[in-house]
Order: C-alpha cells, then sequence, then structure tokens
C-alpha cells in the first residue's frame, strides 16, 4: 500500500470511529436520564404490548403515545412498529450499565417511562448505532460471521422460549441423574422445585411488571426458603447487576454482540430489601430453567460422561417416533474385542443400506463463542471436531469391510448438536473440520478423500422443526439438497422448504408431550393450581 493509499484508509477509519461515537452518545443521553427500574418497566410494557396479552402494558401506557397497530403478537417481524425483543435485551443491558446524570443545568429531567415513544427513539437510536458499529472494525469484512452472530441473537426468540419441545429436551438431558444430585447439593433446592418456583414468576411476571413476595408464597406451597434459594439463581440485586452490566460491556465493543446478564439472570431486584422483583422478558426465565441448566451443571460434569448418553437417547427417540420407515439403531462395537471402535452414535438404514450417520454432542456454546470470533478449542471446537472424525473413520472403516455395513452413495452424515454451533458459521465452522484434520493426523488414521464426505453440523431444534413437517420423502429430499454447494450455510429448515415433495400444511405432534410430567411433575397439576390462585403477587 502507497503512503497515499495508506493515508486515505486511516482517514476512512478516523471517520469511522467519529461517525460510531456520535451514535453512540445519542443514544446514551436517553440512557442517562432512565431511571433504571422505571426503564425496565417500560421495556416490559413495550414487550408486552406486542404480545397476545397486552392489557396490562396498556394501563403503564399513555394511549396516545403507541398506534394502534403497534398492538398485539401480529406485528411483522419487519415492520416499522415493530419492537425486536433482541432490541430490548440489549436495551436493557446497556441502560443497566450507564451512569445516570439527571440534572442539567439546574433542572432535573428524567426519561419518562409511560410514554411508548420513548422506547422507540432509543431502538432507533440503537439500530443507527449497530448500523455504524457493524462498518467499524473491520466486521463488514467477513459477512458469513456477522451473519452469524446476528442468527445466534435472534434465532432463540425467533423459534420461542415457551414451548414443550424445549423445556421437555432440556430437562431430559440436563435435569436427570448426577446432574439433578449435583444440581440440589450445590443449591439446597431440586430441579423439579426450582422449575416450578420460577414457573410460576414467569406467569406472574407475565402479568404484572414486578413481583412482591417476601415470605413465600403459602397459599401454593411454597417456601419462604424455597423461593429465597430460587432467586438466588434467577434473580440479582439492582446494584449487583449495574456493576456485572459494565464488566461486561467492557468484554466488547459492539452493543449487539455485549454479554446479556438476563441470560443467567432474567430478574432484577429492586428496594432496600430487594423486594420488588421485574423480569423486563419474562420468557428468558424459561430459558434460565431450560436450556440455562446447562451453564450449573458444566462446572460438575465438564466431561459431557452424564448428560451426553441422555442426548444420544433423545435424539434417537426423537427420530424413531418421528421418522418412522427408517430402522434406526444406537451405537455399537465392531471389531475385534479390545481393538475395534464403536460406530458413531446413531445410524439409520434403509433395507441393506446406510442411510443416515449421526453423532450427537450436547455440549453448549459459550457467550463468547456466539458473539466474539468464534468458538476457541476449550469451547467446544475439540468436541465437534471429534465427531466429525469419528464419522469420517467409520465412512473408512465400512468402505474396509471392518464394520459389515454399507453406506448408501448418498448417505446423509451429520453431527447434531444441543447447541446452535451450525447456525450461519461458516467462518468457524472451518475450525471443526480443521480440528477433525488435526485429530486424524495426530491419531495416523487411513482416511482417504472418499471418506471425507460432507457432514452438516445441525442444532437439535432444526432437526425438529424439519420432522415436524416432513413426510419421509421430503426429508430424503431435505438431506440430498443440503449436500449440495448451492445449499451450503443454510439452515436445515429453509433446506426442507426446498424439497419438491415439501408440504407447508403437514404437521406432525412433538412426541414426548405426555411425558413432561414425569420429568416436571408439578406441570399437569399447574392449571388447576393457577385457575385456583391466579394471582402470586
Amino acid at each position: 500500500m502507497n503512503n497515499s493509499n495508506r493515508k486515505i484508509s486511516v482517514e476512512k477509519s478516523k471517520n469511522k470511529s467519529f461517525v460510531r461515537k456520535i451514535r453512540r452518545d445519542k443514544l446514551q443521553k436517553l440512557l442517562e436520564i432512565a431511571e433504571d427500574e422505571d426503564f425496565l418497566q417500560l421495556l416490559w410494557a413495550a414487550h408486552q404490548l406486542q404480545s397476545d396479552n397486552p392489557v396490562e402494558a396498556k394501563k403503564l401506557l399513555q394511549p396516545t403515545s403507541y398506534h394502534p397497530d403497534a398492538v398485539g403478537p401480529n406485528v411483522p417481524m419487519h415492520d416499522d412498529k415493530r419492537i425486536r425483543p433482541w432490541e430490548l435485551e440489549t436495551l436493557a443491558n446497556l441502560v443497566l450499565a450507564t451512569p445516570k446524570r439527571f440534572e442539567k443545568k439546574g433542572k432535573s429531567k428524567k426519561l419518562r417511562p409511560d410514554h411508548f415513544g420513548n422506547i422507540v427513539d432509543c431502538v432507533n437510536r440503537l439500530r443507527v448505532l449497530e448500523n455504524a458499529e457493524y462498518t467499524h472494525g473491520g466486521h463488514e469484512q467477513d459477512i458469513m460471521m456477522e451473519l452469524s452472530r446476528t442468527a445466534h441473537r435472534q434465532f432463540p426468540w425467533q423459534t420461542g422460549y415457551v414451548n414443550i419441545s424445549n423445556l421437555y429436551r432440556n430437562i431430559f438431558v440436563y435435569g436427570q441423574g448426577a446432574c439433578a444430585a449435583y444440581f440440589e447439593k450445590t443449591h439446597g433446592i431440586s430441579i423439579n422445585r426450582f422449575s416450578f418456583v420460577s414457573f410460576l414468576l414467569f406467569s406472574a411476571l407475565r402479568q404484572q411488571h414486578h413481583f412482591k413476595a417476601e415470605n413465600g408464597i403459602p397459599q401454593i406451597d411454597i417456601s419462604k426458603d424455597e423461593l429465597e434459594r430460587t432467586l438466588a439463581l434467577v434473580a440479582i440485586p439492582h446494584g449487583k447487576a449495574g456493576a456485572e452490566a459494565k464488566r461486561m460491556q467492557h468484554k466488547v465493543n459492539h452493543a449487539a454482540y455485549m454479554p446479556s446478564i438476563l441470560r443467567q439472570t432474567p430478574c432484577v431486584m429492586f428496594g432496600d430489601r430487594g423486594q420488588r422483583i421485574t423480569a423486563p422478558l419474562p420468557e428468558l426465565v424459561i430459558d434460565r430453567i431450560s436450556s440455562g441448566l446447562f451453564y450449573d451443571i458444566i462446572k460438575f460434569n465438564g466431561s459431557g460422561d452424564d448428560f451426553g448418553p441422555r442426548f444420544e437417547h433423545y435424539c434417537l427417540d426423537y427420530l424413531r417416533s418421528t421418522l418412522k420407515g427408517v430402522d434406526w439403531t444406537k451405537e455399537h462395537h465392531y471389531g475385534s474385542k479390545g481393538k475395534g471402535r464403536w460406530t458413531p452414535d446413531i445410524l439409520g438404514a434403509s433395507g441393506e443400506l446406510l442411510r443416515f450417520v449421526f453423532e450427537c454432542k450436547a455440549r453448549r456454546m459459550s457467550h463468547e463463542a456466539m458473539f466474539g470470533e468464534g468458538p476457541t478449542q476449550s469451547d467446544g471446537v475439540e468436541d465437534i471436531g471429534k465427531g466429525i472424525r469419528q464419522i469420517w473413520t467409520f465412512h473408512a472403516d465400512t468402505r474396509k469391510g471392518l464394520t459389515g455395513l454399507e453406506l448408501h452413495p448418498n448417505v446423509f452424515s451429520a453431527v447434531i448438536t444441543m447447541g446452535n454451533w451450525g447456525v450461519m458459521g461458516e467462518t468457524y465452522i472451518d475450525r471443526f473440520f480443521d480440528e477433525a484434520e488435526r485429530q486424524i493426523a495426530e491419531c495416523d488414521l487411513n482416511i482417504q478423500p472418499e471418506d471425507r464426505r460432507k457432514i452438516l453440523i445441525i442444532p437439535i431444534q432444526s432437526l425438529e422443526l424439519v420432522s415436524a413437517k416432513a413426510t419421509r420423502d421430503s426429508f430424503l429430499e431435505a438431506c440430498a439438497l443440503a449436500q449440495t454447494a448451492e445449499y451450503d450455510g443454510w439452515l436445515f429448515e429453509n433446506v426442507h422448504e426446498k424439497a419438491p415433495n415439501f408440504d407447508a400444511t403437514h404437521k406432525g405432534e412433538y412426541p414426548f408431550t405426555a411425558r413432561l410430567g414425569e420429568l416436571w411433575p408439578w406441570v399437569e397439576d399447574f392449571p388447576a393450581r393457577q385457575a385456583t390462585h391466579p394471582q402470586t403477587a
């Protein structure tokens, strides 16, 4: 680069930094005059206004401050009047991290919590800031990494937290056996009671913007001790929340990628005794008692030898229940004793040929893996790479006649994950395959190019979305399409929509709905409890 071009490049960088600072300052000026408790109430009202139950939100907002078309759950996500929940989550973290300056020129000025226009103004300024930050730091040079970060931020909200599959799958994998015993020993409350109390909190906080309960909830047989132990896991005192939000903000340079304290502690406690509890996005309470359980038990069972086999069991049981006409079998040993190997976790045969080869990985992604520069070795690269290596090794052994099996020419091989490892992350997915190659070289495995068939990384949520709408034919078609270069980087459910026999009207039932009560006994009794005691605060 000559001196002239270098000067132009430096000047452009300075201009981008200047624009970014202006955008940040504009948003910060609003957050500096926002009382945290009032602002979280405004976030709650904005979120609930666009839900299926906007009645309570309307009571907190001036009727003239919002357009009638901005009310209800059917406001399209792309509509300008739509307030997206992931934007509200970002604002919640930013306001907690922002120092307050209510006094200006001898006058006190505070952001009104009853005006919907204030949240619209904040969201618009946030969007402008995010656009400026996108062009700062070279992120526009790696569009696939940027798409991956965006998908991780939005995907869980779009698929939904409050659904039977999410609840059952996570409690089945992370909430039983030694993991459940560790949780109870560590926190002094069983996962069953913790989830029950948390679900009551969620129900209450969907109906009102704050919750008060200082002496338990005797009418629903919840003791003060159970409530306190639950709140210790799902709620954080306001002062501590502000300090933690500031600490997290220093980890990243982009507002959209700021770690969210609401994922670990979705409730914030206000008052001298923390007696006023609020959750600006109540659905995150459900996330905390479902996928959030992983982060409770990973310290105890970092190897996954307790929850890993349960994920394999879940996937096998799910495939057998939803994709019939395929002979699904679990892993088995082949070769001589002591010198042989294990097949991948799940095999699916049609006639004499193997059509499906799946390896299952139950480890979730860290926040840094999702929103930073991708997963590190300790974040799961080694684990996912191992899954790829295991499948390729099986391909090679089958070609050599060591397994006694035969692969279909168009066999579909995939690593099924509990976390969203494969969501639009081509840049860092390459790291998984590089790791697989490293392990192959280290183990001195004789794996030929023809054994390195294409392997997809598919989150279990994507597999569930597809199988719920798939026939056997459309599923096989989607598998074939997914292995072509045309659909590299696509979500599996989007590929399925391109299948010739895709039928949008076809909808299957989630196979384990009736089983949820086996793991969470209170679920079957909860509707009756709620009808008897609808007010819990």
